[in-house]
């Protein structure tokens, strides 16, 4: 029986996700990279990610997005630290 790496350990609450919250995530931590100023560029990269994929404010408010972006974004950060000092 094979064994279960730790990488799993973090990796549901990702997956618990809506997709098109994970969609957005990606989205936003590209477009805020090609930017001088990354942070003053999340509200311009999820509002560029609503008018790429059709999605309209009353389908998915631009605050929600944002909050739902940072929260992700904490998550994300926690996984990835974790396992920059746990190597597998």
């Amino acid at each position: 029986m094979p064994r279960t790496k730790g990488l799993y350990t973090d990796l549901p609450k990702l997956l618990q996700r809506q997709t098109v919250d994970t969609l957005m995530l990606g989205y936003v931590i590209g477009w805020s990279k090609r930017s001088t100023f990354p942070v003053l560029q999340i509200k311009n990269g999820v509002e560029s990610f609503m008018k790429e994929m059709n999605i309209t404010e009353d389908e998915y408010p631009l605050e929600s997005a944002i909050v739902t972006y940072y929260r992700m974004l904490r998550e994300y950060n926690s996984f990835k630290k974790y396992h920059e000092t746990n190597k597998i």
